[in-house]
């Protein structure tokens, strides 16, 4: 047999191998380890959203008022607003028991209102003003001007009360552009006029999704098909991210929901990543859409309210004639509040949900 004799100098080679293999793994495990983890599938721990709710119709006769807008603090803290002919009936308060007005006349025409506590909200409006309401009176707290404009506001929003943004349009007689403002905890001002036939409609931003805002948008070019825009924004930069028509069947529409960012597209519900729509639900028709997750959302649809709990879509109200239109919502930790507009009977209609005890 033959036999290999060692000699301290291999002994030596062997035990700096031997120790710079452990120091490698030593050294390797943990990103091993991460890896690892990084392939296990995300838990989901939401959980999918109740269905059993008491519903309850308010009815307002408000002749030639249109409340289109809403936003509260809290389901006994709920404002809603809208363009009208008499300037003391545009302006709606729900203290929990019942609606009213304080029956001032203001030279407002409200289209936008948000807030973050009851003794603080802004409410904008055709003509560029804007208001803020400090808890006990509505104060008008700015006109926003651009020369040889008109300027309107269509939506408020804003992450913190030293950063809200007001977008809406600015038209004279032969022109129509964009318009997006921002207000810093001191004063508004402007951001830009964007020289497109476009009128912003809503701003969002879902912190989850990433740090950009995002708007609606709405084209009005002569000789063209109504259209819809989805737009990205930065602060300063804003690029557009969808383009698609809008009718009966097509409309685009931006929610968010549980600090993430949500888009409808025709009938479809697409989440926003890396810079791609990915598909996340089909919703069956062009629907207004809030909620408190996604497995919690509300749909405002053309025969009422319907509601996909993770799993499916059931309706949870139904309307008993076609001439509702659903506008837009507010959802509470229990309860539920969509603002809708009987056509046939000229009514203003707020449809509460509350969960059952």
């Amino acid at each position: 047999m033959l036999k290999l004799k060692l000699t301290k100098e291999h002994f030596l080679k062997i035990f700096f191998v031997k120790k710079k293999l452990k120091v490698f793994l030593l050294l390797c495990l943990p990103l091993l380890a991460q890896l690892n983890c990084n392939t296990t599938e995300p838990t989901d721990n939401l959980k999918p959203g109740r269905r059993d709710y008491t519903w309850t119709v308010d009815t307002l006769n408000i002749p030639f008022t249109v409340l289109t807008r809403i936003w509260g603090s809290s389901p006994s803290d709920v404002w809603a607003i809208g363009p009208g002919g008499d300037a003391d009936k545009t302006i709606y308060h729900f203290d929990g028991v019942s609606w009213s007005t304080d029956g001032i006349s203001r030279p407002l025409s409200p289209t936008a209102i948000f807030g973050f506590s009851p003794n603080n909200v802004w409410i904008g409006g055709r003509g560029g003003d804007i208001w803020n309401y400090n808890g006990s009176t509505w104060i008008k707290n700015t006109t926003m001007a651009i020369p040889n404009y008109i300027v309107g506001f269509e939506d408020i929003w804003g992450d913190a009360p030293n950063n809200i943004y007001g977008v809406g349009y600015a038209e004279d007689d032969t022109t129509y552009r964009s318009v997006i403002v921002v207000y810093d905890g001191v004063r508004w001002k402007n951001i830009d006029s964007y020289k497109m036939r476009n009128s912003f409609i809503k701003i969002r931003k879902g912190q989850t999704t990433n740090n950009n805002f995002y708007i609606l948008g709405v084209g009005d070019e002569p000789f063209a098909e109504d259209t819809s825009f989805i737009y990205s924004f930065s602060g300063s930069k804003l690029i557009q991210i969808y383009k698609g028509l809008r009718n009966f069947y097509e409309i685009a529409g931006i929610e968010n929901i549980n600090d993430e960012m949500l888009f409808l597209q025709g009938s479809k519900l697409y989440k926003y990543l890396i810079g791609e729509f990915q598909f996340f639900l089909d919703v069956g028709e062009p629907a207004a859409f809030l909620g408190r997750s996604s497995k919690d959302i509300f749909l405002g649809k053309l025969n009422g309210i319907a509601h996909y709990n993770g799993t499916d879509v059931q309706y949870l109200y139904q309307f008993n004639n076609t001439s509702i239109r659903i506008f837009m919502g507010r959802v509470f930790d229990k309860e539920i509040f969509f603002l809708a507009y009987d056509t046939n009977n000229s009514l203003n209609l707020i449809i509460r949900g509350k969960l059952n005890e």
